[in-house]
């Protein structure tokens, strides 16, 4: 396996088996705080397919309205091995009947720029396997839309440690064991709309339950601009030894000082 395959599979490792002793839920609850899919057991009694062959996207593919430097619409990585290691070439993933590409240096699938899988109208991602005679599948759930407001509104000038304040339409989910890996956080990066680029100039919080709003501190940088990104998980799907999490990205831009 290559070392960034190894430390991929490594933090998903550590992720699901945060998820062991929680209780299954129903759907996307934004009240809930369980992070298994009714469609699963807890990860410790989640098995395998019995083929050897695995879906690991339990970091998640997300939902970009307005994508950013290399992202595109659907963003994310999913790795997929059979018995343990990487598939061999001949390997087909795919998002809702879309084909994903490998990255050649990481071994991770992701969406392809010139055919990027879309959405369901039920919301749902299945990402699905073929390798070596074997396939496997894992259906995912994204989380509903929400309204978001800015005060002060987006498009407004921000001076460098200006404050700015995110309101929102309903609770999101926050799971309690995963809240640092999948919990919901809103951040303000430097941002340039002539390029499309942001910068490593931010400020962020973490949300918890029952939050409907927060506050940022717009950063000092050489960007002439500025983006806010609220991004929320829905609920994460561990079935017969696959897994995979869904978020969505509610963003605006200001224009800096």
């Amino acid at each position: 396996m290559k070392g960034r395959s190894r430390f991929f599979a490594s933090s998903i490792s550590l992720a699901l088996a945060a998820c062991g002793s929680s209780t299954p839920t129903v759907g996307v609850d934004a009240g809930s705080t369980s992070p298994v899919d009714a469609g699963s057991t807890s990860h410790a009694d989640a098995g395998t397919n019995g083929n050897g062959l695995t879906i690991n996207a339990a970091l998640g593919f997300t939902i970009n309205a307005m994508p950013v430097d290399q992202e595109t619409t659907l963003s994310g990585l999913v790795l997929v091995e059979l018995d343990g290691e990487d598939v061999p070439a001949t390997a087909v993933v795919t998002i809702n009947g879309k084909a994903l590409r490998v990255d050649d240096i990481t071994g991770f699938f992701e969406a392809d720029p010139a055919d990027v899988p879309v959405m369901g109208s039920d919301r749902q991602l299945t990402i699905s396997a073929s390798a070596s005679g074997k396939s496997t599948s894992i259906t995912v759930e994204c989380p509903e839309e929400l309204t978001m407001t800015t005060s002060p509104v987006s498009g407004s000038v921000l001076a460098v440690g200006a404050t700015v304040t995110a309101s929102w339409s309903r609770d999101l989910f926050v799971n309690p064991n995963l809240g640092v890996i999948f919990g919901p956080t809103l951040t303000l990066v430097g941002y340039d709309s002539a390029s499309n680029h942001t910068s490593f100039d931010k400020d962020t919080a973490k949300l918890t339950v029952g939050a409907r709003s927060g506050t940022l501190k717009a950063p000092d940088t050489t960007k002439p601009g500025y983006l806010l990104t609220l991004a929320f998980a829905g609920v994460i799907k561990l079935e017969n030894g696959n897994a995979a999490v869904c978020f969505r990205s509610n963003r605006v831009t200001f224009t800096k000082e």
